[in-house]
């Protein structure tokens, strides 16, 4: 585990919950996106970091690793989707396409944001996970040219792709599209490649990174130009934004903070074992907030008898998002941990 990439997740999952949440009819931040292109490329880099020699030397099947990843996602998804059908009028396509997570390879609205909507995103992470044994392979068989000329043909399609379709179409067949949103998770796949080669040179020993200036430079200049791109995103049409904008800056801060060039203040922080725990309990929080913002008003009226949004707005923020994080705590070790392990059991016998 890279201590610091797991604490990483909880802050990125908090931009999503921030995205979600309205104050005065308003999204406190409106970048959300940045957050699912975070878990897109930390999960090609963390997936490849745990597996990548596994299946190399044999160590692993295909349906082991399919197996543990089902195990990690689909309890927690299950059990939002039982959550939402309480108040949601019941609709077998849709049901039928959020519970088998296929949702997202259908381009309409209603069923990509079936249910929990956050779950369009877990929808791609399954089909990257199917995909990711394949991408291994040609990894190692396919030659450096042919690696070079298949990516810069799917890049050039992509961005043209982008341009050329029009922007009410967008959402669907960019933003949630599996197929497409495979290259977040590619380029994570790239980024751990490059973390290995920084490894295998053994550059954390290099004189220049034996100056803490230096190594604190450069764990902080990544999170200076995420914020100076943030700054200046109403220069960037939606489109781009959406889809590729913040590809850079998450990259850098993603191999800044694998503690390859060692460990400067930002990863001495975010090693600290409560952040480390926040980044466990991260998707339990990430899946967990659409449906506890959609109670939370109704459960406190019918508990404590007032209207929550009568109230104070950091008083109202604070309830829920302490209740979010309550909820994660609770579902991490009394749900999601157990459950993982009952489906790796399972499967072994």
């Amino acid at each position: 585990m890279i201590y610091p990439l797991t604490s990483l997740r909880f802050f990125f999952a908090l931009i999503v919950f921030l995205s979600h949440y309205s104050c005065k009819g308003k999204a406190i931040f409106v970048e959300g996106d940045i957050g699912v292109e975070f878990f897109y490329i930390l999960s090609g880099f963390i997936i490849s970091y745990t597996y990548k020699n596994k299946f190399a030397e044999g160590k692993i099947k295909i349906r082991d690793f399919l197996v543990a990843r089902i195990a990690r996602i689909y309890p927690l998804h299950c059990l939002t989707f039982l959550l939402f059908l309480i108040v949601q009028p019941f609709d077998w396509s849709k049901a039928f396409f959020n519970i088998t997570l296929l949702q997202s390879f259908v381009p309409l609205e209603s069923y990509y944001f079936s249910f929990n909507a956050v779950s369009w995103s877990i929808s791609c992470e399954m089909f990257f996970y199917l995909c990711f044994p394949l991408l291994l392979f040609l990894q190692i068989r396919l030659s450096v040219l042919n690696k070079i000329s298949i990516l810069a043909l799917f890049l050039i399609s992509y961005f043209l792709g982008i341009y050329f379709v029009s922007e009410q179409y967008h959402h669907a067949i960019f933003y949630v599209n599996p197929v497409l949103r495979i290259f977040n998770f590619i380029m994570g796949i790239g980024l751990f490649n490059f973390y290995e080669y920084l490894n295998s040179i053994d550059i954390r020993n290099h004189r220049i990174l034996k100056n803490k200036i230096i190594v604190n430079l450069i764990e902080i200049i990544p999170l200076l130009l995420l914020t100076t791109m943030i700054m200046f995103k109403d220069k960037i049409p939606q489109v781009y934004r959406y889809d590729c904008y913040y590809w850079i800056p998450v990259a850098l801060i993603i191999i800044s903070c694998s503690q390859v060039f060692g460990h400067g203040i930002i990863s001495k922080i975010l090693s600290y074992r409560f952040l480390i725990i926040c980044g466990q309990i991260s998707f339990g929080f990430y899946m967990l907030h659409n449906p506890i913002l959609l109670f939370s008003h109704a459960a406190i009226k019918l508990i404590f008898k007032f209207d929550i949004n009568q109230i104070n707005e950091l008083v109202r923020f604070t309830i829920i998002f302490f209740s979010i994080l309550v909820a994660s705590l609770i579902s991490f070790y009394l749900y999601e941990t157990p459950a993982n392990k009952m489906i790796k059991k399972l499967y072994a016998r």
